[in-house]
C-alpha cells in the first residue's frame, strides 16, 4: 500500500501522520498558487513575473454585455467589485450604471468565456443601481451576496443551485446609494459599511448586530475588503475620507494611519493581492500604491501598463472599473471599460506565488552552518531555511522585520545547552512581523534565572508546530499593546525552573494574544499557560499536568483582560504544586475591558481538593458556559453567571486514566447544553475540538449542543467507526476548503481493493493516498496538501478519486491559503 496508513478504528492516528508529513513540507505561510496550464487565463498566468500587467484575451467581453437597457450606459460605471468562485472557477458580479438598470454577469475561466445570466426575481423595477462595493461571496459555500442601493436588503444566490433569495432585513441599520458589503469567513457573517456605521449579519444565527455606529469616514462610497491571507475586513474610506480601519476576527476594529489620498469608492479602486495581501489601490490623481496592512504601510507602484486610469464618465472620475483577487491563480483581475470598445480583462501578479525572493539555507553542507550565521546575513522579509538535525550550542539575535524562520526536512533542533544571546535565551527576537515554524527548543537557562527559548522583544510573532521542553521559560514576550502573538499546533513540556516564576510560556502585556491547538503540559511548578494580554482567545488546546505534572496552574490570566477560552481539555494532577485549574485578575485587574468567557471547556481535577475557576472582584463580567467539571472541589471563587455547565465524578468518558475525554453514549453531557450566544460580536460556540496531537477537527453539530469540549455523534463513537457500511461511499472531505490537511472517509461493505488518489485542475496525478486491499468498514486517510514527492502543493481546487473494486467516485478538494 502506498501513502498514508489506514485504520478504520482512529482517526486521530491520520490526524497525526498527516500533519506529521504537512510539517516535514511546510513552507512560506503564503502558499504556491495553482498555475494550471488548462485554461487560457492559467496560460497566461504561468508567463507573468511579479509586478507585471498582462491582458488576458476572452470571448464574448462586448460593448453589449457591458451595456445596460439597450442603451450605452455601462454597468461597469458604478461597480468596482467582482467575486472569484474557486470551486467553478468563475467570476460573479452584479453591475449598474447611473440610472441604467443592473446586469448580472459571469466568466468561466474554464470556457474563457464572459455571459449574462439571467435577471434575479428582484430586478424588475430597479432603475438606479450603485453596485460600488456591494458584491461579496462565501466561498466555502458557494453564496454570493449582493446589497441593493438605498436600501437595507440583501440577497444571497446559491451558485450550484442557481437559486435567489432574500436574507433578512438590517432594520436598525442606515442605508444610502453607495455603502458596503462583505463576506468575513472567521465569523461567517456579513459586515455592512455606511456613514461611519458598521453592521454584522451572524450567518448562524441570521441576526444583525451594530460593532459602530460613529467611525470617522465620509458619508458616501464606502468600502470593506476581505483579505484572505491577513483574515480580516479593511474598510472606511467615503467621500473626502481617507480614514481607515481593521475589523478583526474578534470584533475588534482598529484605527490604521490614514491613506496618502481620498478613498472615496466612486474615484479611488481597492482590492487584494491574494498572494502576499498586500492591498492594491488606485486613486490619488492616478497613483497605484500597495498597502501592507500588517505592518499599517504603503508603498508606491509603478504605474499601469493598461489603462485603468482611463476615465469613462464626464460627469465624475470614475474609472469605470471592477477587480477581484483571483484565487488559485495568484493575481487578481481587472475588468475594464473602454470606452466605444465594450470592455477588456486584464491580469496583474503583485507578488510571484512561492517562497520569498531571498531564502538563507542553514545546515551542515549549506552556506550557513548554523541559524546564528543566518541571523547576521538576513535581511528584512528572507527566509531562513534550517535543515533538520540538532545544533547544538548555538544562539542568535534577529534584528530584521517580516522574517520566517523554519525546518525543513523535519524539526530543526536547537539544543542551547545553556549557551544564550544578550543573557536572554536561545532566539532573541527584536524585528516585528516574525513567523518561526517546525523548530524543536531546549537548553534555554541565562545568568539572571529568566531565560527563554525564545524571547520576543518586536512585534507580531507567529509561532507554529514547535517544541519547546526543558528551557526556563518556553516564550517569555516583552510589554507592547500593539503586538499580537499567535501560537498554534506546537508543544511546550518540562519548562520553568521549578521556581515558580518561570512557565511553559510567558506572555506579557500584549495587545492580543492567540493559542489554538497546542499542548501545554508539565510545567515545571510555574503554569502551563500565563498570559497579561489585554485580550487572550485561548481554543482548542489540551492544556494537563497527566500522572506526573507538578505546574501550578493550568491557565493563568493575572490582570484580567478579555478573555475567550472556549473548547480546551484541561487536567490537574495528584502532583500539583497549587490546587486552582483557572484563575482571572488574581494580580490585579490592569485592563480597560476585564471580562471572562469560559465555554465548553472539559475540566478534570484529579487532585483531592481545589478549586476549578478563580474569578477576582471587580471583574465586569465572567460568564461560565457549557463547561464540564469532573473531580472534587469548587466549581467557581468569585462572581460569575454560571450557565447549563455539569459537576459530575461520572462523566461517561471513553478512556479516563488515559485522558480521553471523548463522550461514550452514557455520557450525562449530551444534549444538555445551551447556545453560547455572541459576547462582544464574537461567536461563542465551539467550531471545533482538539485531535490529539497538535491538531483539531471540526466539531459536529447537533440540534443540542453537549456540554464540554467534545460533541457526541457517529464523528466519535466507537461503535460507527468499526460500523460496516451496506454499500461503498466516498464521503466530502472535512474541513473544505481546508489548510494545512483534511480528512478523506470512505467506506466498504466487503474487503476491495482501494484505489484513492488525488488530481489537480489539469486532470493530472498528484498524490496517490491508497492503493492495495482493505477490510471492509469505514477508514478514514489525511492528506496534507503535498504531492508524491513531498512538495507543497498549490491552493486551488483538486479531485479526490475513491475506486473500490469496479466502485468508482470522486469529490472536489479545495486547498487554500
Amino acid at each position: 500500500m502506498d501513502g498514508l496508513s489506514v485504520s478504520r478504528k482512529h482517526k486521530v492516528n491520520f490526524i497525526i501522520v498527516g500533519i506529521a508529513l504537512l510539517l516535514l513540507t511546510l513552507g512560506n505561510n503564503f502558499l504556491v498558487l495553482a498555475q494550471t496550464n488548462a485554461t487560457a487565463l492559467g496560460d497566461l498566468v504561468a508567463r507573468m513575473g511579479a509586478r507585471s500587467w498582462a491582458e488576458l484575451q476572452t470571448i464574448g467581453l462586448t460593448k453589449e454585455l457591458v451595456s445596460s437597457n439597450g442603451d450605452f450606459r455601462h454597468v461597469l460605471e458604478y461597480t468596482d467589485k467582482a467575486v472569484w468562485y474557486p470551486a467553478g472557477e468563475k467570476l460573479f458580479f452584479i453591475g449598474g450604471g447611473h440610472y441604467a438598470g443592473m446586469e448580472f454577469i459571469s466568466y468561466d475561466a474554464k470556457t474563457n468565456t464572459w455571459q449574462e445570466l439571467s435577471d434575479p426575481y428582484w430586478f424588475p423595477g430597479v432603475e438606479i443601481c450603485h453596485a460600488y462595493h456591494c458584491n461579496a461571496i462565501d466561498f466555502n459555500r458557494g453564496l454570493l451576496f449582493f446589497l441593493m442601493c438605498d436600501s437595507r436588503m440583501v440577497y444571497q444566490f446559491n451558485i450550484e443551485k442557481n437559486q435567489w433569495s432574500q436574507l433578512p432585513e438590517n432594520t436598525s441599520g442606515s442605508q444610502s446609494f453607495a455603502m458596503a458589503l462583505e463576506y468575513f469567513p472567521e465569523i461567517d457573517g456579513l459586515v455592512h459599511v455606511i456613514n461611519g456605521e458598521v453592521n454584522i449579519l451572524n450567518k448562524k444565527t441570521s441576526q444583525w448586530s451594530n460593532l459602530a455606529k460613529d467611525l470617522a469616514m465620509g458619508d458616501y462610497h464606502n468600502f470593506a475588503e476581505y483579505n484572505p491571507v491577513h483574515k480580516v475586513v479593511l474598510l472606511g474610506g467615503g467621500n473626502d475620507s481617507n480614514k481607515m480601519y481593521k475589523l478583526s476576527a474578534n470584533g475588534k476594529i482598529t484605527a490604521l494611519r490614514p491613506a496618502p489620498f481620498s478613498l472615496a469608492i466612486s474615484r479611488a479602486l481597492i482590492t487584494v493581492d491574494p498572494v502576499s495581501g498586500d492591498y492594491l489601490i488606485f486613486g490619488g490623481n492616478d497613483k497605484f500604491s500597495a498597502y501592507d496592512i500588517a505592518a499599517d504601510s504603503w508603498t508606491p507602484e509603478p504605474s499601469p501598463t493598461v489603462p485603468i486610469f482611463e476615465k469613462v464618465a464626464d460627469e465624475s472620475n470614475i474609472f469605470g472599473c471592477v477587480a477581484t483577487p483571483v484565487a488559485g491563480y495568484g493575481v487578481t483581475m481587472f475588468v475594464k471599460l473602454v470606452l466605444e470598445q465594450g470592455a477588456r480583462a486584464y491580469l496583474y501578479k503583485h507578488a510571484d506565488a512561492g517562497t520569498p525572493d531571498n531564502i538563507l539555507k542553514v545546515g551542515p553542507g549549506r552556506t550557513y552552518k548554523k541559524p546564528s550565521e543566518a541571523a547576521a546575513a538576513a535581511k528584512d522579509g528572507d527566509a531562513v531555511e534550517i535543515d533538520t538535525g540538532e545544533y547544538r550550542g548555538d544562539a542568535a539575535v534577529w534584528t530584521q522585520n517580516n522574517l520566517t524562520m523554519r525546518g525543513v526536512g523535519g524539526r530543526a533542533y536547537l539544543n542551547a545547552n545553556g549557551i544564550h544571546a544578550q543573557g536572554k535565551g536561545t532566539w532573541v527576537v527584536k524585528g516585528s512581523n516574525t513567523t518561526i515554524e517546525n523548530i524543536e527548543f531546549s537548553g534555554a537557562t541565562v545568568p539572571d534565572h529568566n531565560g527563554a527559548a525564545i524571547r520576543q522583544e518586536g512585534r507580531n510573532l507567529t509561532v507554529r508546530n514547535c517544541f519547546f521542553h526543558d528551557n526556563e521559560n518556553g516564550i517569555l514576550t516583552d510589554d507592547d499593546l500593539q503586538s499580537e502573538i499567535l501560537i498554534e499546533y506546537s508543544e511546550f513540556a518540562r519548562n520553568g525552573r521549578g521556581d515558580g516564576y518561570t512557565h511553559n510560556m510567558y506572555i506579557s502585556r500584549v495587545g492580543r494574544f492567540t493559542l489554538r491547538y497546542s499542548y501545554s503540559h508539565h510545567a515545571r511548578i510555574g503554569h502551563n499557560v500565563k498570559s497579561r494580554a489585554q485580550e487572550n482567545h485561548i481554543l482548542y488546546n489540551r492544556i494537563m499536568d497527566e500522572q506526573a505534572g507538578t505546574s501550578s496552574y493550568a491557565i493563568d490570566l493575572p490582570n484580567g483582560g478579555l478573555a475567550y477560552v472556549i473548547g480546551n481539555l484541561m487536567q490537574q494532577g495528584p502532583q500539583t504544586e497549587n490546587s486552582g485549574i483557572v484563575t482571572y485578575g488574581a494580580e490585579g485587574l490592569s485592563h480597560t475591558q476585564n471580562e471572562f468567557y469560559l465555554v465548553n471547556n472539559t475540566m478534570v481535577n484529579d487532585h483531592n481538593t481545589g478549586q476549578f475557576v478563580s474569578i477576582a472582584t471587580g471583574t465586569a463580567k465572567a460568564k461560565l458556559i457549557n463547561n464540564l467539571f469532573v473531580g472534587p472541589g469548587t466549581v467557581l471563587s468569585g462572581a460569575g453567571e454560571q450557565i447549563t455547565n455539569l459537576t459530575t465524578s461520572s462523566p461517561g468518558f471513553v478512556n479516563n486514566g488515559l485522558f480521553d475525554y471523548r463522550l461514550t453514549n452514557s455520557s450525562p453531557a449530551i444534549n444538555a447544553g445551551s447556545n453560547p450566544d455572541l459576547a462582544n460580536g464574537v461567536d461563542l460556540t465551539p467550531v471545533y475540538h482538539y485531535a490529539h496531537p497538535l491538531a483539531a477537527e471540526v466539531r459536529p453539530r447537533d440540534e443540542r449542543i453537549d456540554i464540554g469540549a467534545f460533541e457526541f455523534s457517529a464523528m466519535t463513537s466507537t461503535e460507527e467507526l468499526n460500523r460496516v457500511p451496506e454499500n461503498f461511499v466516498l464521503e466530502q472531505n472535512y474541513p473544505n476548503p481546508f489548510n494545512p490537511a483534511t480528512i478523506v472517509r470512505f467506506g466498504l461493505p466487503m474487503l476491495g481493493n482501494v484505489r484513492l488518489t488525488i488530481y489537480n485542475a489539469a486532470g493530472q496525478l498528484v498524490r496517490q493516498l491508497v492503493s492495495g486491499p482493505i477490510d471492509a468498514g469505514v477508514h478514514e486517510v489525511v492528506w496534507d496538501g503535498t504531492d508524491n514527492r513531498g512538495r507543497r502543493l498549490s491552493s486551488g481546487v483538486y479531485l479526490c478519486k475513491f475506486q473500490a473494486d469496479d466502485f468508482v467516485a470522486q469529490k472536489k478538494l479545495i486547498l487554500t491559503k
